[in-house]
């Protein structure tokens, strides 16, 4: 595994380094906004540790960049505000994870192995296609009845999922473990937000609903082959 490290505290650096150099990671660093957007456009990583509070360009708009520029490289968040809104913004903008200083190596350490495990189980290798949806991995493309539909951060985790997952009932603790990862900041009513923006984009069709919601335990997304269970809307 190898991680960058985007942050300008040197104690750290110099914490998260021994930390790393204990488990045998190979890390790259960088003090400032500047440089780790550099690296992260010219190498590759397994994932990246950006810190917000950057001296030069902040890691919000580090990470911005990033996405804009079809880096591929996952991002964990280092903050030390506890503003819920910003998170929810990072987390929708496909952040995969955050974290809040002060944390332990340990912790920091279980978040990466987390995410590093749901990317490699989610990835799927083969075109998806369930009812009108269609999921082309390889693009991270969403189709609706044939047209494209653009999903942003956890959006289209959701509904990779659920399409991996057709006519089976998916609880919101399932949702959040393999859609979020290890992250006890999640909350049942966050994942019932983003299922209604999802809703919004690629099921609007009142005559042609997919995703339902099983009342009491999660959502089905229903391939029009199975019957819709009862108490679902």
């Amino acid at each position: 595994m190898k991680v960058l490290i985007i942050e300008d505290s040197v104690d750290v650096l110099n914490a998260l380094g021994k930390g790393f150099k204990d488990k045998k990671v190979v890390t790259d660093h960088c003090k400032t906004g500047k440089a780790g957007l550099e690296k992260l456009k010219a190498n590759d990583y397994d994932i990246a540790i950006l810190d917000l509070m950057l001296p030069d360009l902040r890691g919000e708009e580090v990470f911005k960049q990033a996405k804009a520029q079809k880096v591929k490289t996952p991002i964990l968040i280092l903050t030390a505000s506890t503003d819920v809104h910003k998170k929810t913004n990072l987390l929708e903008a496909g952040a995969e994870d955050f974290i809040e200083k002060p944390f332990t190596f340990a912790e920091l350490y279980a978040r990466i192995q987390a995410i590093l495990r749901r990317i490699n189980q989610s990835a799927p290798t083969e075109y998806i296609k369930v009812g009108h949806l269609e999921l082309l991995p390889e693009k991270r493309a969403v189709l609706v009845s044939g047209k494209d539909v653009e999903l942003k951060g956890k959006e289209y985790g959701l509904l990779e999922y659920l399409m991996k997952h057709p006519d089976q009932v998916v609880s919101r603790q399932e949702l959040m473990e393999k859609v979020w990862g290890y992250s006890a900041t999640v909350l049942t009513n966050t994942i019932d937000a983003y299922m209604y923006k999802l809703r919004q984009k690629v099921d609007k069709d009142p005559e042609n609903k997919l995703i339902t919601t099983v009342h009491g335990i999660g959502f089905m997304l229903v391939s029009n082959e199975t019957p819709v269970p009862a108490m679902a809307t």
